[in-house]
């Protein structure tokens, strides 16, 4: 007992124990500010995904295969933008599903794996979000003139009322 009492009271021992218990609290700061800055980065991402997510591509899509019954022309353009519309539902998937990885990583502290997860999220968000702006103004497109009979015709409707 005596020679732990003496072991423990040696400048040295007591030195070493308060620069490890200085070390772990270095590292503990430095893991708390770097989880926050992936979650700030993972919230970037989401707002990103939701920017996507907004666009009405499902009602654009339905009311072009719709129109697209009744008019030959539109429905091989419609077919292209169905196999373009299930390629963009297949990458906005794909990104809900990395979205929920990178958040679970991040949660359990593994931020190298977070870190990998965001870099794709960040490729992958850039490409879906140019397939959808594309996409939407094909589908305007295709809809510019079912929208021009649907306003000449509520005119007609207002001039006879």
């Amino acid at each position: 007992m005596n020679q732990i009492l003496s072991i423990i009271s040696d400048i040295r021992v007591v030195i070493g124990i308060a620069v490890v218990v200085l070390i772990l609290a270095v590292w503990l700061i430095v893991e708390k500010v770097r989880t926050k800055k992936f979650r700030k980065e993972l919230e970037g991402l989401e707002k990103r995904y939701n920017a996507i997510k907004s666009i009405p591509l499902t009602f654009k899509m339905n009311k072009a295969v719709t129109a697209a019954r009744s008019n030959a022309d539109t429905a091989n353009k419609v077919n292209e933008a169905k196999k373009s519309y299930d390629m963009t539902q297949a990458s906005i998937r794909k990104i809900s599903e990395n979205l929920a990885n990178c958040e679970d990583a991040i949660l359990l502290g593994k931020l190298r794996k977070a870190d990998d997860i965001m870099s794709e999220l960040e490729t992958d968000i850039s490409l879906t979000t140019k397939e959808a702006n594309d996409l939407d103004a094909y589908l305007n497109d295709i809809l510019a003139k079912e929208t021009a009979q649907r306003q000449e015709v509520t005119t007609l409707k207002n001039r006879f009322r």
